[in-house]
């Protein structure tokens, strides 16, 4: 879908951890890149430990003329109609997937949300507090 979304893409790769201690593998000459959130750092006060990755990423991005670019959702906000009309055909049809991590009852809810914050989940964390009889 996204080779189909962005035609000039030789090599896309959505939210690839560019600068973070797993850099994309392979990656092919003008690779694009493409970052939203960082949901991992938001509370970080001091740098990572080990050694500073970025002269090694910049050598990457220089050598293999990469693109990255980064976005915050609200960016697109006059796309969004469009996007639910396109995309919601592309879940009915079947040529877009999507999974959820959902954990059942409130009370697991800090531990599902600590959870979220250091990368246990996968797709949209949902929390079903009800199981919507009655």
């Amino acid at each position: 879908m996204l080779r189909r979304c962005h035609r000039k893409a030789k090599n896309p790769e959505p939210d690839a951890e560019i600068g973070s201690d797993k850099l994309p593998s392979g990656a092919a000459i003008q690779f694009h890149a493409v970052t939203c959130g960082l949901i991992a750092q938001y509370n970080t006060r001091s740098p990572f430990p080990g050694p500073d990755r970025l002269p090694l990423v910049m050598d990457e991005v220089l050598t293999k003329r990469l693109t990255i670019r980064g976005f915050i959702v609200t960016d697109l906000g006059k796309q969004r109609p469009a996007f639910y009309a396109e995309m919601g055909q592309w879940v009915r049809d079947g040529q877009v997937r999507y999974r959820e991590d959902i954990v059942e009852g409130l009370e697991k809810a800090p531990a599902a949300f600590i959870g979220l914050l250091q990368g246990h989940n996968f797709g949209k964390l949902l929390v079903q507090v009800a199981n919507g009889a009655g």
